[in-house]
């Protein structure tokens, strides 16, 4: 008798620890919603511009770079475009991670309580900066129709592009929150190698006329630099990204998210004992 009720505990199980799964998921997707609505109120609180901060941004970013591209005499076509179809993704990129980094770090009390998954505070973060992105977008369209670049068939695409920066900014937001619990500074070393990267990548300058062969590699290995280039592919040049570029894209973005999501969680149960 006792071990027919041994056997029909563990045959019942498996179909318990589905059902607690399943409510586990539901519930972290319930919080995400809760906590991206609580965040976006409080971040635009007191605020006059509000959301508009999101476009006011990008736009004094054209402009200033604008000026030195004519200091400089950069022989760019539309080059205000240009510079707005490499700054609105580079912020993403480079708030998402910023962002993501005190994600665990800012939120002691929250990482404490049972029950709470902590890589819900992270996805948080970057779907908060997305919405600025997505805020932006607009913007960038509106400048397109200014300059007679009106979007065709091709603008379709932009999911096969946005998609994969959201997963890469999560991976790598997952793996710069966990290393922050261990070590503070690497949210300011962070911010230091965001501001080298940025030069790094295509935002205000061609690539064909500033980088020498020597430094190619190097410099293609910065998935900014191809996701800037499929954005103009799409937006400005009117056809399709190189197919094999977005497949890279999507499975270096792809193996970011897993490498990403397997070292935060085995950190995240040292972050209760570590804040």
């Amino acid at each position: 008798m006792f071990l027919s009720s041994q056997k029909t505990k563990r045959f019942r199980n498996p179909q318990k620890q589905h059902v607690q799964g399943l409510h586990r998921l539901i519930h972290g997707r319930d919080l995400v919603w809760v906590l991206v609505v609580q965040k976006l109120k409080m971040r635009y609180r007191r605020s006059f511009l509000g959301a508009l901060w999101a476009v006011l941004n990008p736009l004094a970013f054209m402009l200033a770079f604008n000026l030195l591209g004519a200091f400089l005499k950069f022989d760019i076509p539309n080059y205000p475009l240009f510079i707005l179809t490499g700054i609105v993704p580079w912020n993403w990129f480079q708030d998402g991670l910023l962002t993501s980094a005190v994600a665990i770090t800012g939120h002691s009390a929250f990482v404490k309580q049972p029950g709470v998954p902590p890589a819900v505070l992270v996805l948080t973060d970057v779907i908060i900066t997305m919405a600025d992105f997505l805020v932006a977008m607009p913007l960038l369209f509106a400048f397109l129709i200014y300059n007679d670049i009106y979007p065709t068939w091709t603008s379709l695409l932009l999911p096969l592009i946005v998609v994969p920066q959201f997963l890469l900014i999560l991976g790598l937001g997952l793996i710069v929150a966990a290393l922050n619990v261990s070590f503070r500074d690497v949210r300011h070393l962070l911010d230091v190698g965001l501001r080298l990267l940025f030069f790094l990548t295509p935002v205000f300058y061609d690539p064909g006329e500033m980088i020498s062969g020597k430094f190619q590699l190097l410099y293609q290995l910065n998935p900014m630099v191809h996701l800037c280039h499929a954005y103009r592919s799409v937006l400005i040049e009117g056809v399709a990204p190189d197919a094999a570029t977005v497949l890279l894209l999507w499975a270096a973005s792809l193996a970011t998210l897993v490498v990403g999501y397997a070292l935060f969680s085995r950190a995240s149960h040292r972050f209760a004992t570590e804040l």
